[in-house]
């Protein structure tokens, strides 16, 4: 039943791209109105509730498969020759949807979301010489807000994508380094 987490996470990500791309059509990502467009979306739309509920449990399922699923390779040793780039195409979606993740946990700026974004553009401007340059990158500016919301909504919605490319890429992978086998 193990080998069943990789399709697991690729329904899941379906799931998790139908719902991304209706939510964003409602949300703005504004300081202002991102939380009141997410209120909106769960008291105002029709099956907004449902279609954020979705999209978050779905977030907690991905996570959950993708360890699972990574472990498994592990365990069994997927990542021997001649596999091993698919150990490193993985890794690197891994990272990729840990991004994605976060950034969409900082989306509805509610208090916990805000302080979230705050302690992590922190983490990363402690970073020695490059911290302040790529905190600056990531806020937009000297604080939280508008353009620090607007590049994450961008970052969260274009990564998902990415996403998706690396998985096309990580089934080919499969494939490709797939043993011969004899008959």
């Amino acid at each position: 039943w193990l080998w069943n987490f990789g399709a697991i996470l690729v329904v899941v990500l379906l799931l998790m791209l139908a719902t991304g791309i209706f939510l964003a059509m409602n949300y703005t990502p504004t300081s202002a109105e991102a939380f009141l467009s997410v209120e909106a979306i769960d008291r105002q739309l029709s099956g907004g509730w449902l279609l954020r509920a979705m999209h978050m449990t779905g977030a907690n399922l991905f996570l959950a498969s993708l360890y699972i699923h990574l472990f498994r390779g592990l365990y069994y040793g997927s990542y021997k020759a001649p596999r091993e780039i698919l150990l490193i195409s993985g890794l690197v979606m891994l990272l990729m949807v840990m991004t994605t993740a976060l950034a969409g946990y900082i989306l509805p700026w509610g208090q916990m979301s805000y302080w979230g974004a705050d302690i992590i553009t922190k983490a990363v401007g402690a970073v020695p010489v490059i911290g302040d340059t790529l905190e600056h990158i990531l806020t937009g500016s000297d604080h939280l807000g508008d353009i620090f919301l607007h590049r994450f909504f961008v970052l969260h919605f274009i990564m998902a994508f990415l996403v998706v490319g690396i998985v096309g890429l990580h089934l080919s992978l499969i494939h490709i380094s797939e043993p011969t086998r004899l008959a």
